[in-house]
């Protein structure tokens, strides 16, 4: 399968790149190259390809003069979280191109705005209203880069709408498949830090963790989890339930971690 990508030329590759993540509600980074840049989805799908204008000679890129932006190229995206897409594009422009309504061959919710460089940009949901219901009980599981490997038959991450589960988690680093340290303080670190990588990639974050599990080895080492866990979560305090257990799966396993945690885009 061929992957076919959309490529815009822009007058400020680090100006576009910012106006694309804050309406699609991405965590503003910095671009990786002055001239380039990718707009990526969650599951590192190529969104968008945003190029400067008469950078390396790109031949259909060469300078506004010869493809003028916006001519004849409307720039359409499906999302999940249209009405907070709707809220964020109202927070980037003045008014819009074309003002929300009901398309009448798909029945689905869409409105335009114009991105910096003048480009036509159409966000519709991406389901009708009628099927919207049905498709939020479908179940969607991943296991996103830069994780620990699992070490039996399951997914880190289980989603039904807006709903998030991440199963046990030890303290593993995901770059050399080792435990992060030999005692609590830094296994715990390591797995909120695995824990935000996996939000992150569902478009959630700690933020919006809702209840968290920690099955410890020793009770002697709640002090330091604890001292870690405050650390990495900051001033959120979701529920929380600790347990003592017997057994770890892994020889030097000191505790384990799940939660459960909700989209930044959830009602």
């Amino acid at each position: 399968m061929k992957r076919i990508w959309t490529i815009i030329g822009v007058r400020d590759v680090a100006t576009s790149f910012k106006w694309y993540q804050s309406l699609f509600g991405q965590r503003e980074t910095a671009p990786s190259h002055d001239h380039f840049a990718q707009l990526m989805d969650a599951d590192e799908t190529v969104l968008l390809c945003l190029h400067k204008w008469g950078e390396h000679e790109h031949p259909s890129l060469t300078s506004p003069d010869v493809a003028p932006p916006g001519n004849g190229l409307l720039l359409f995206f499906r999302v999940d979280d249209y009405d907070h897409a709707l809220n964020r594009a109202r927070a980037l422009v003045a008014r819009f191109a074309e003002e929300p309504h009901v398309n009448p061959n798909t029945q689905t919710r869409e409105f335009s705005l114009r991105d910096p460089d003048g480009y036509y940009v159409t966000i519709s949901e991406v389901y009708a209203q009628a099927t919207r219901a049905m498709h939020m009980t479908r179940v969607k599981t991943s296991t996103p880069p830069n994780t620990p490997t699992p070490i039996g038959p399951y997914s880190h991450i289980a989603m039904v709408g807006d709903f998030i589960t991440i199963g046990g988690t030890a303290g593993f680093d995901p770059a050399t498949g080792q435990l992060a340290g030999a005692d609590a303080y830094l296994q715990t670190k390591q797995i909120l830090d695995s824990f935000r990588v996996m939000l992150e990639s569902v478009g959630s974050d700690l933020d919006h963790v809702v209840h968290v599990n920690v099955f410890l080895r020793r009770m002697s080492d709640f002090e330091e989890m604890n001292r870690a866990y405050v650390e990495k979560m900051g001033e959120h305090r979701p529920a929380r339930t600790v347990i003592g257990v017997n057994e770890l799966p892994k020889p030097g396993i000191l505790l384990t971690m799940n939660l459960t945690a909700v989209t930044r885009s959830s009602k």
